[in-house]
């Protein structure tokens, strides 16, 4: 249905905010005394408030437990400066008329992030290596992706949402926990604890402005601790507009500026992918969501996904009573790609910090920054957002290439997912190639390389979940999920 469709697409962005940043209650102060409301009126708020001129500002703070002190390693060996968000810090933030501009400071360093709707560009400045970065983005009109989904109308209303919710039950509830103030603002606090027992995520929680309805402060919890791992939040707030020049950046004299066109990246990306690439594919989710159809590929069984590949599918053995499998996908050498170099940047972000996506929403305030090598910007108003996942800086300066070449990685590879929702493990396997090897040689000092039942491995976890990367035999598998170290563990052994 196209209007759950919208708060599929609210509680994504939410997660996806929280996942990648971390958000930190800001200064509960005195209870709030809103009017009372289920999380399907809450969300029926936010769906429906015109947000299109909405204008923030403010000072905002947060805390990183996600890496621990591994997000502080040194990282000068990538050429990349160690992201601010990575730890704890503080700094401002503005949103203006699609604009959006972050100052940051935290252990990490201290850094300045930018992005301009109408010039299509985003910035980011180090302050430590007084080094920046341009990103020239694909234009609007860009079909690498579904049409944007209309704003709720007609008779959409809180009784839709709230059948949302009860379907969505069997993975998560969503409720309304309570009032509270975040910089002085009334709130609510909405709240999604998963179903799942098996999950290394204990909650979420999202403080929904009373008065605009726009989120102030996320935290994120794990199973078991009343201590958040990830949060941010804002601290003071304003609604005052801004100088717009602001939201432009002018790096100072010796800095070292480079300059990536993600436009032409698409482009070659397209190339690449031939007739089945993104050109063709967003044509055809387009076509599909006009349709109303927004099936997903039906799963195969283990038999079904043999069928279809040349390599002998390996699968965990009496581990239906743990986690009960739950289909299997078959992917191309392009999706390999793209997939294997959004791995390298999950893995990479803790040490370059240079990842993000294009804001759909955010903040603005205050008078006009100055960029200095000697310090961060402290005043002033701008369109910022940490560049995108495929224009990470940190090999290119170093001089190490983090090129893919997809003509090299194996033809096919099978995804399958093991147990529901947020306890469910997802198991990747395709035979090892050179080139497969050449891009785990280059994963970040983050990533432990041990032993795990038998096999050379490669493994990242967290409070709120973990990957593991192994060889076995002739294939290279990979195994994550927002589960406990042990649970992938005991999976990897399984697998035969």
């Amino acid at each position: 249905m196209r209007r759950t469709y919208v708060l599929t697409a609210v509680i994504a962005l939410l997660a996806a905010i929280a996942l990648t940043i971390g958000i930190v209650v800001a200064r509960a102060d005195q209870p709030a005394t809103l009017p009372s409301v289920s999380a399907s009126e809450l969300l029926f708020k936010m769906a429906t408030t015109d947000h299109s001129n909405v204008v923030v500002n403010g000072t905002v703070k947060w805390t990183n437990d996600l890496l621990g002190q591994t997000g502080l390693i040194d990282t000068s060996q990538y050429g990349a400066a160690q992201s601010p968000l990575t730890g704890s810090g503080s700094g401002r933030f503005w949103f203006q008329d699609g604009d959006l501009r972050l100052e940051s400071q935290g252990q990490g360093g201290d850094q300045i992030a930018i992005f301009n709707q109408k010039a299509r560009t985003a910035w980011t400045y180090t302050y430590t290596s007084n080094t920046a970065t341009e990103y020239t983005l694909p234009a609007q009109n860009d079909k690498t992706g579904a049409s944007p989904e209309p704003s709720p109308t007609g008779t959409f209303g809180p009784a839709d949402i709230q059948k949302y919710i009860e379907q969505m039950a069997a993975t998560a509830q969503v409720t309304v926990a309570g009032q509270t103030q975040v910089a002085g603002r009334d709130a609510y606090v909405l709240q999604m604890v998963p179903a799942a027992t098996d999950t290394a995520l204990g909650k979420v929680q999202v403080m929904i402005d009373g008065s605009t309805y726009l989120p102030l402060s996320l935290q994120i919890f794990p199973a078991g601790s009343d201590k958040a791992t990830i949060a941010f939040g804002f601290e003071s707030i304003s609604f005052d507009r801004v100088n717009s020049d602001l939201f432009t950046l002018s790096p100072p004299e010796g800095t070292k500026v480079t300059h990536k066109d993600l436009a032409a990246e698409m482009d070659k990306m397209r190339a690449q992918t031939g007739a089945q690439g993104f050109q063709a594919w967003g044509d055809q989710k387009a076509a599909d969501q006009k349709a109303g159809d927004r099936t997903e590929p039906k799963p195969l069984t283990v038999a079904q996904a043999q069928a279809k590949v040349d390599f002998r599918l390996l699968t965990p053995q009496n581990y239906e009573s743990v986690r009960p499998f739950q289909g299997a996908w078959v992917v191309d050498q392009a999706q390999i790609a793209k997939q294997l170099k959004a791995f390298e940047q999950a893995a990479s972000s803790s040490v370059s910090g240079s990842a993000a996506a294009e804001p759909a929403g955010g903040a603005a305030s205050s008078p006009e920054p100055t960029a200095t090598p000697e310090g961060p910007v402290t005043s002033g108003s701008t369109s910022a957002t940490m560049p995108p996942p495929d224009a990470g800086s940190a090999a290119g300066e170093a001089g190490q290439s983090t090129k893919i070449d997809p003509a090299k990685l194996p033809q096919q590879a099978v995804a399958m997912q093991y147990g529901e929702g947020f306890g469910a493990i997802w198991f990747a396997q395709a035979p090892s190639t050179p080139e497969l090897d050449k891009q785990l040689a280059k994963l970040p000092e983050q990533v432990a390389k041990e032993q795990i039942a038998g096999h050379q491995a490669w493994k990242t976890t967290t409070p709120l979940g973990g990957l593991i990367v192994w060889k076995q035999g002739d294939l290279t598998l990979m195994a994550g999920g927002m589960v406990t170290s042990g649970d992938l563990a005991s999976f990897v052994a399984a697998v035969q």
